[in-house]
């Protein structure tokens, strides 16, 4: 039986080696990342049962397992992803998926029904087996103290933790405790989620949001504490026959969008709202449970947010004919899902509401004295002035705002000339003849205007296709457009940088490199740019630092100089990660502008890897593309790095690619 771990934190695949040897599989062989992974399969022969991360990396777990089960169909495969991150499960397949953490049970109960001939579930069910001694019952701190807080009884759980109402005895206080599950206490990577996910709930500063008020561990206990609300939850006012005043829906509406957009500026994600997390009672302002969460990706849309909620005071609302304007903004509200709102929209519906009420006659104006006094001299300088600035002012101030929807790199699509020479290509001298390569990356901006054209003209639209290019396939990059192969449907990348700015959990703009694109999604875009792929050897060339040196800036690696991996970390909290280079992710195809070659050429050492014209032929028949230069995903890239082993329909987050083109023939 041949195992392969294929994880991008060797720690965690060292861990995972050790527990699948513990449960009685054989030890399997371990690859941190995916160009590792396929030189195992080669040297050993075979690969029966491959364990992969779907944030791997150059190609993603679902990727290499595509790749794999090519030239070994019988290939059996388990997916898995670092704690807190959900991956785009509609790629799984009847493929299994174990979220992190998970326990030594869990592992063997998937390992037992992925070599059966029964189906498996995705995700998986967390029951421990039969076999397996069950966790201490959940009632065994009721009535037990941790630390400074006597238990009283259980209020909720959840699959990662319990949450218990508490007394805290050395303030007099009474609480709600939440406890990580002893069975994930010794996992650090479980504790490190439960500490990430307190936090951020810390992190929600309001006077209407429950409170956190501190965390730590107690005798290898991990907790943290928050508020306890004292007023009723809307749930509890549903279950005694009460109902819900229009003016009442109004101001829930108006907080509920007021902490959300609070939580999109700072990065961070929520949870999904029900009636137990809305606190109402008549005469006093409403409140809110603290829904601060990680940012996980796919992000449900607002849109589908704003149509539960709706939904849920639509259905707790008073029929009374004073709630009637408040019960259309709810029914417009519930309809977000097929008629966009976004949460300022929202607010501003509820705020609408506020001032609804017929106001009192205004007194009539006193009577105008015979002769106007006219405004001193300074004065009208003062207002002429406002008058000039305060337009301007705004200016700058939408401009500010709305720097991600528009393009700021002055000489995009600039062509750096070449010229004709030797040079040293993988050791070898060569000699190219002049030509010319784009400064930057295409961008997002550029691709989008090839989409474009391409639908504007649709009988146009295979005239740029590479006459390899498998039938029927689109030029849209992988998570660019909305997806509506699930419900519901989730805003693609593009449509992220257009509304928000960002995409899982960093900063996008419309300068930032194009992605998702494979191999013909390039070619055709170059064709109809009237250039083409540069091939492996002038890449090279355009990327040597000074003096033919195998970094823009020098001979050795310096991660500041670059956006690469060295500060990456799937974390999908926007605060973590980038503080070695400024990015955690992308970054716009013309920063930093360290990261420039001896020839002028900017972003060969990182930020996307990009496709190159050159292509070989693999023993079975099939071709591979090269892939030349860094990404934000790895180390600092010499320009002699290549990657020889991906196909030519490949497409990754840290993938794009940039232009070139002959220079004018001269009569």
């Amino acid at each position: 039986m041949r195992i392969l771990v294929a994880l991008g934190a060797p720690g965690a695949a060292e861990s995972l080696g050790r527990l699948l040897v513990e449960i009685g599989w054989p030890a399997p062989s371990i690859a941190t990342n995916s160009t590792e992974a396929l030189e195992w399969i080669e040297a050993s022969g075979g690969c029966d049962i491959l364990i992969a991360d779907t944030h791997l990396t150059p190609m993603d777990g679902f990727t290499l397992r595509d790749e794999i089960r090519s030239r070994l169909p019988a290939l059996r495969a388990i997916l898995t992803s670092p704690p807190g991150v959900s991956p785009p499960l509609e790629l799984l397949g009847n493929d299994p998926f174990l979220p992190t953490p998970f326990t030594p049970a869990i592992l063997a109960d998937c390992l037992h029904q992925l070599l059966s001939d029964k189906p498996v579930a995705a995700p998986l069910q967390t029951e421990e087996t039969a076999d397996t001694p069950p966790p201490p019952p959940r009632e065994t701190l009721i009535g037990s103290t941790l630390g400074n807080y006597r238990i009283e009884a259980i209020v909720g759980e959840y699959p990662w933790e319990i949450l218990y109402h508490a007394n805290q005895t050395n303030v007099g206080r009474n609480v709600i405790l939440h406890v990580l599950k002893p069975e994930f206490s010794s996992d650090p990577a479980a504790v490190t989620a439960f500490q990430h996910r307190a936090s951020l709930k810390a992190a929600l500063d309001h006077p209407k949001i429950a409170s956190v008020y501190e965390g730590g561990e107690w005798r290898g206990v991990h907790y943290f504490s928050m508020e306890n609300i004292s007023l009723p939850s809307l749930a509890a006012r549903m279950h005694s026959g009460k109902t819900l005043p229009g003016l009442g829906a109004m101001e829930i509406l108006a907080l509920v969008a007021e902490i959300q957009k609070q939580l999109a500026a700072s990065g961070a994600g929520s949870d999904s709202i029900d009636t137990e997390d809305i606190f109402f009672k008549r005469g006093k302002p409403p409140r809110l449970a603290n829904i601060a969460a990680p940012l996980v990706e796919p992000a449900t849309p607002p849109s589908i947010e704003i149509a539960r909620l709706a939904s849920i005071l639509l259905a707790c609302i008073d029929p009374s004919p004073a709630s009637e304007p408040a019960r259309i903004i709810l029914q417009r509200a519930a309809n977000a899902a097929t008629d966009p709102l976004d949460w300022e929209q929202l607010a501003e519906l509820a705020r609408a509401s506020f001032s609804r009420t017929p106001a009192p006659p205004a007194p009539p104006p006193p009577p105008a004295p015979p002769q106007s006094t006219p405004f001193p001299r300074p004065l009208l300088w003062a207002i002429a002035a406002a008058a000039l600035i305060l337009p301007l002012a705004a200016y700058l101030l939408f401009t500010a705002l709305n720097s991600s929807h528009r393009v700021t790199i002055d000489d995009l699509g600039t062509m750096v000339a070449i010229p004709a020479g030797t040079f040293t290509y993988q050791g070898k001298p060569i000699d190219l003849p002049e030509f010319l390569i784009s400064k930057y990356e295409v961008t997002i901006a550029e691709y989008a205007e090839f989409l474009d054209f391409l639908e504007k003209n649709p009988s146009l639209a295979t005239s740029f296709d590479h006459p390899d290019q498998p039938p029927g396939k689109s030029h849209i990059p992988r998570n660019w457009a909305d997806r509506t192969d699930v419900t519901p449907p989730h805003p693609g990348y593009f449509n992220r940088v257009k509304r928000w700015g960002q995409y899982q959990g960093a900063p996008l703009t419309l300068d930032s490199p194009v992605f998702g694109v494979d191999w013909f999604d390039a070619y055709a875009y170059a064709k109809w740019k009237g250039h083409r792929l540069p091939t492996e050897q002038e890449w090279e060339k355009a990327a040597l630092g000074p003096n033919g040196s195998a970094f823009p800036w020098g001979d050795s690696a310096d991660p500041k100089r670059a956006n690469t991996g060295k500060d990456y970390t799937p974390n999908p909290d926007p605060k973590t990660g980038g503080d070695i280079d400024g990015f955690k992710r992308w970054s716009p195809a013309n920063q930093p502008a360290t990261d420039t070659s001896g020839s002028g050429v900017i972003g060969t050492s990182g930020n996307v890897s990009e496709w190159t014209a050159t292509q070989l032929d693999r023993p079975n028949g099939a071709k591979t593309a090269v892939i030349r230069g860094g990404n934000w995903k790895t180390n600092p890239s010499p320009a002699t790095f290549r990657i020889t082993r991906l196909p030519p329909t490949h497409s990754d987050e840290a993938l794009g690619f940039r232009t070139a083109m002959d220079p004018p023939k001269t009569p």
